[in-house]
């Protein structure tokens, strides 16, 4: 079984479908992450989130010209209100925020916006390729995007140091915990990408805003503010209506 995914994903890389997958790894990863990471030294991560919250909607025009993808406009609004909601929260975070940079953060942070949202829609046109499910692009991106990473990302920030010290320290079995944890989100990802299409797989996938907040009440105890529960519950109202149609799921209701 292994042999034949190996030979599956060599068959893979010879196809313009699985340079899309490659492309898809380099914007997504080491352009839209380190954008990402430089629009929080910049500008804090309170206004990087609000910004960078726009990448599903960068991604569903993406996807509407390129793949030709179609939402209601029902969904369209309940997309409009998710995102509304994960600025919200971003915005209520950053009441403490020291701006460094106003004009390079932002900057970052569209970099990001414009690389997570291509890499869902290249993600999308490539497993429409027989070849490549999502489990195989998902094997590409990962594998270029750690090879660009440690080849190039690295020693330019020039973090090899602290990244040694990661697997050293008493961490390291949390860290590769978080590891695991974060493979296996992009897993369901790329495969809710491949079965709903990308921008529902997007306005799905921008939730961990409101998921996060949840699960900081249990664990780390933290007592959320009345117009950050308003914003989560806008989040998971949000992406319920946008993933699916309205009258299918008022139709779940009444009968």
């Amino acid at each position: 079984m292994a042999k034949k995914r190996l030979k599956q994903l060599k068959d893979a890389l010879q196809t313009k479908h699985g340079l899309a997958v490659v492309i898809a790894a380099l914007l997504g990863g080491p352009v839209g992450m380190t954008g990402y990471m430089l629009a929080i030294k910049y500008i804090d991560p309170g206004y990087t989130a609000c910004i960078s919250a726009f990448y599903p909607a960068f991604g569903a025009l993406l996807a509407r010209v390129v793949l030709k993808e179609r939402l209601s406009l029902g969904q369209y609004m309940s997309f409009a209100v998710a995102l509304l909601g994960v600025m919200g929260i971003g915005y209520l975070s950053s009441s403490n925020s020291i701006v460094n940079d106003p004009l390079l953060g932002f900057i970052s942070a569209l970099v990001c916006v414009v690389g997570w949202g291509s890499e869902a829609v290249l993600g999308s046109y490539a497993m429409r390729h027989a070849l490549i499910d999502n489990q195989i692009a998902l094997q590409i991106r990962n594998g270029i995007s750690s090879l660009i990473y440690a080849l190039v990302v690295i020693p330019l920030l020039g973090i090899s140091d602290l990244i040694i010290e990661g697997f050293t320290t008493n961490n390291y079995l949390f860290v590769s915990l978080c590891a695991g944890v974060g493979t296996l989100s992009y897993l369901f990802y790329y495969k809710a990408i491949d079965s709903i299409g990308p921008s529902r797989g997007m306005v799905l996938n921008i939730s961990y805003a409101a998921w996060a907040l949840i699960l900081s009440v249990f664990i780390l105890h933290y007592v959320p503010s009345f117009l950050e529960w308003v914003c989560c519950g806008m989040i998971l109202v949000g992406t319920i209506f946008s993933a699916n149609s309205w009258k299918s799921i008022l139709k779940k209701q009444l009968f």
